[in-house]
């Protein structure tokens, strides 16, 4: 792997380690609230929560070195301290893809995509010194059948005094997987490990899910205490989160001739429709603790209010400007259905008395906390409307709390349905929604091959948008690719997937 050392033009911001989670591109990284932008460095509003534990937060895989890969292969992709991402390019045919979907399916423990990959040994390196081994062995069957494999995981832990040891119950999954296709709507999609489609209703859901759902309703397939993996091995799974992107993602599945019309006309993985449903409920919970804040704020502000003393209230210049602040933030809330257009209490034009400033001062800090409540997803949407709107061609798509999320024209100002979006704009709006709501702070994301579909100038700043959701979302990403156009600049963050060893 070529050495990580960059150029100043490069390191235009500087983070530590401790805040490793960076974005050292030339130029400077915006975080938008409305149509106000200012560079990360600078103090935003509101700084949300969710944005802060993403820039201190690391607590994830590092490295990743596999053996016998497709019975020949030996790969290895590290991240360096103070990278925020790694890019693995090689020839057709190295593994990339089957690299990518065997480090997904051994931290998801997705059994049924380890029964099928074909590998020696997988070897998981996390940033605190802790290392999961998955192994891969053939044994012989009790019978005259053919020999059966197992896949053994071993977890090294610094707070373990032993080796942590757990064989995989492969059959009890794949006897799962035969049960729900038996007995429930959903099939497998052609070409993907890890998705699954309801035709009749074009319904597409990660396996991971329906193993959840259905589990407890198949007494056959419940896991016994026997088969479940051990404690220590569970909270490393969960501390060391994965999410693959997989270029099935607008997957679907043609429809015969005798499936309904709504089926027929259901497109990808995550189309608008379930975008719109998805938002409506983030809104919805958004709604909900901004009441319960509300609520509990209201009912202790008379007695704030008696004990606020005047030496301790803000100058009548601050107040002044925090109001200005909080009406922006308001309205760019208004937009979004989130709350309603002016603020509560009006300031007078004339100079304030002492008495004022110390009922504004305490009004204002408990409105700062009310509309902080919406902090996290405000910036989340407004990160997604600009990365998205700026790729689509006369159209975008617009957010609110009655319709979720809808795609209009800027020609005639119409919605326009999921089939009027080109292949690129959806796979555009379906990444970048996956993870600004999909992934967890703290996840390692494996993207396989993003410039499917993508026009050569989209690919150019792929990077840059992705690391700029990186940033506010708290994860590190792994790009699999042969775009020199994805590349960029960036070859010294890449590692060359060649038939040879490259550890």
């Amino acid at each position: 792997m070529h050495s990580a050392t960059a150029s100043p033009a490069d390191n235009r911001r500087t983070c530590s380690l401790e805040a490793s989670i960076c974005q050292p591109f030339s130029e400077p990284a915006y975080l938008s609230i409305g149509s106000a932008h200012r560079p990360c460095g600078q103090a935003t509003l509101y700084p949300s929560p969710t944005m802060l534990q993403g820039r201190l937060r690391r607590n994830m895989l590092t490295t990743a070195a596999v053996r016998g890969l497709v019975g020949e292969f030996n790969h290895t992709i590290a991240l360096e301290p103070d990278w925020q991402f790694a890019i693995a390019y090689g020839l057709n045919g190295v593994g990339k893809t089957k690299f990518l979907e065997l480090i997904n399916a051994s931290i998801n423990l997705d059994l049924g995509g380890l029964a099928l990959a074909w590998f020696t040994r997988l070897d998981l390196l996390a940033d605190n010194g802790d290392r999961l081994t998955v192994s891969k062995v053939s044994i012989a069957a009790e019978t005259d059948d053919e020999p059966v494999e197992r896949v053994t995981y071993q977890l090294i832990a610094e707070e373990q005094e032993e080796l942590v040891e757990w064989i995989a119950p492969l059959e009890e999954d794949l006897s799962l997987r035969r049960r729900i296709q038996r007995n429930t709507p959903y099939v497998p999609v052609p070409g993907s490990p890890t998705l699954w489609r309801d035709p009749h209703d074009g319904e597409i859901i990660e396996y991971s899910e329906l193993r959840e759902r259905y589990s407890p309703h198949f007494p056959s397939s419940r896991r016994s205490v026997r088969t479940s993996p051990p404690d220590a091995l569970k909270a490393f799974l969960a501390r060391n989160k994965t999410y693959l992107i997989e270029t099935q993602r607008l997957a679907s599945v043609p429809p015969p001739n005798n499936r309904s019309r709504v089926d027929s006309q259901s497109s990808p993985k995550w189309n608008v429709e379930a975008y719109a449903g998805d938002l409506q409920q983030r809104i919805e919970r958004s709604l909900a603790d901004n009441s319960l804040a509300s609520q509990r704020l209201d009912r202790s502000f008379p007695r704030r209010i008696i004990d606020q003393q005047v030496e301790d209230a803000m100058t009548e210049e601050d107040i002044r400007e925090q109001y200005q602040q909080q009406d922006l933030h308001r309205r760019r809330l208004v937009d979004i259905g989130l709350t309603s257009a002016e603020m509560d209490v009006p300031l007078p034009a004339k100079e304030l008395k002492d008495w004022q400033r110390a009922v504004l001062t305490t009004y204002l800090q408990d409105n700062a906390q009310k509309l902080s409540t919406f902090d996290d997803l405000l910036l989340r949407i407004s990160l997604l409307e600009e990365l998205v709107n700026a790729r689509f061609l006369r159209k975008e798509i617009v957010i609110d709390a009655r319709n979720g999320l809808t795609v209009r024209s800027l020609t005639s100002g119409h919605p326009i349905p999921a089939s009027g979006l080109s292949t690129g704009e959806q796979h555009e709006l379906v990444l970048m929604y996956n993870l600004l709501f999909r992934v967890e702070p703290g996840t390692l994301v494996l993207i396989d091959e993003p410039e499917i579909s993508l026009h050569v100038t989209w690919q150019k700043s792929f990077l840059a948008d992705v690391a700029r959701v990186a940033d506010l979302r708290g994860f590190s990403f792994i790009v699999a690719t042969h775009s020199p156009q994805i590349i960029g600049k960036w070859w010294s963050r890449t590692v060359e997937l060649g038939p040879g060893e490259n550890a």
